[in-house]
């Protein structure tokens, strides 16, 4: 499930796409959803896209805009058939899925000068396609960046300076890569770059733009630690001396860099707490220690998020399976609000988005008493997210 901030509207209303009618990971039904108003306090009906067939499933369900409006891609599988495809619904009015050349296997889909790029994995490599126009409707021959033989999971797309670039853990060395594209619309890319071999590292990692050039966290699987890097120069073709930030412990996995007030910082799970660190100066050559986020030491799972130039997330208490909210106060994460409880037991969250200077989730909850699985959406009546009105419900995902 995807919760974007922009949409076909010339407003920017909200939008989501969800799978329903199977399990966490595929489903037989393809949902588009659009909020009736800029806040997404009204909904319209969810929009029926796509209805695979019995011995046909959804996966990976990505959404992406542009500015003309959104792009739906997933993987379509054939259950007993080694020929599964990836397809994309453009934004035309036909709505028809187009079949995407290469590897079904998404992990990324975002624009790339003005026109949809999709970054797809494993067992096949990594691959690159971009559509040949703004709408999605025709792509261009997949672009292989990296050997099946060597790609390990995950990988990340982003867009560095104009152009495209991704990180990649290599299985077989148990390093992290660096590759970007040479034009705007990568049709042409570089040489794999080594950012760090030592030890078991980049198995989860994250990539931003820190001052002008490209940056990972990631971590450090031989010593469990969290790390940092920077290149020295726009391109990534040449990297700095890693940084070793805190011990995260055994479970540090999942990370995310971004930059607050010109300072790279990094926000991290290692449960059952959430952990925030910012750098010392702009290019992240030195950071402060590792500071546990207050009233975070209960939690299951997490999403981070950027929400008016403040690092936040929203998260799930393992004990009551309450959702909560919480961001820095400042700049430098000395600080944070106390976690505010959103009005809902049992839910996960799945997105967390900046919906007009409001911090807005979408997430699912299941509902024991009837059975049901829901697809929901609340947006905070603030822009602190102090406070929470009552989710709005945007369809019944499964039974």
């Amino acid at each position: 499930m995807s919760l974007t901030s922009r949409s076909l509207s010339s407003d920017g209303r909200p939008v989501v796409s969800f799978l329903a009618g199977g399990n966490w990971w595929s489903g037989k039904l393809l949902y588009f959803v659009e909020a009736g108003d800029v806040n997404g306090m009204a909904w319209q009906p969810p929009e029926l896209l796509i209805e695979a067939g019995e011995e046909e499933s959804i996966r990976s369900t990505f959404i992406s805009d542009l500015d003309h409006g959104p792009v739906i891609c997933y993987k379509f599988l054939t259950n007993g058939s080694f020929y599964d495809e990836l397809r994309c619904l453009p934004f035309n009015a036909n709505k028809e899925p187009v079949v995407v050349p290469g590897n079904p296997n998404i992990f990324a889909l975002l624009p790339i000068n003005g026109h949809p790029a999709i970054g797809t994995m494993p067992y096949y490599g990594i691959y690159y396609n971009r559509a040949s126009d703004s709408s999605g409707a025709t792509w261009d021959l997949p672009i292989e960046l990296a050997d099946k033989k060597v790609v390990g999971y995950p990988s990340t797309l982003s867009e560095v300076e104009g152009r495209p670039a991704v990180g990649y853990y290599h299985d077989q060395m148990g390093a992290l890569l660096y590759s970007q594209g040479q034009n705007p619309e990568g049709q042409a890319w570089s040489t794999p770059v080594l950012v760090d071999n030592e030890g078991d590292v980049g198995r989860y990692h994250s990539l931003a733009v820190v001052n002008g050039k490209p940056a990972f966290s990631y971590k450090d699987s031989t010593y469990h630690t969290l790390k940092y890097v920077r290149a020295l120069d726009a391109s990534g073709a040449k990297w700095g001396i890693p940084i070793t930030i805190g011990f995260g412990g055994y479970f540090v996995g999942d990370n995310y860099l971004t930059v607050i007030d010109g300072v790279p910082v990094i926000a991290y799970h290692n449960p059952p707490q959430l952990i925030f660190v910012r750098a010392n100066d702009a290019d992240g050559t030195s950071w402060g220690s590792p500071t546990p986020i207050p009233l975070t030491n209960e939690v299951e799972y997490a999403e981070f998020s950027t929400i008016n130039d403040r690092l936040a997330v929203v998260f799930r208490n393992e004990n009551d399976g309450t959702l909560y909210y919480s961001h820095a106060i400042d700049a430098a994460g000395s600080s944070w609000t106390i976690p505010v409880s959103i009005p809902v037991v049992g839910a996960y969250p799945l997105s967390l988005a900046e919906v007009h200077g409001h911090p807005a989730i979408a997430f699912v909850a299941y509902n024991q008493n009837v059975g049901e699985k829901n697809l929901l959406y609340a947006r905070s009546a603030d822009s602190e997210g102090l406070t929470w009105g009552s989710s709005i419900p945007l369809d019944v995902i499964d039974e």
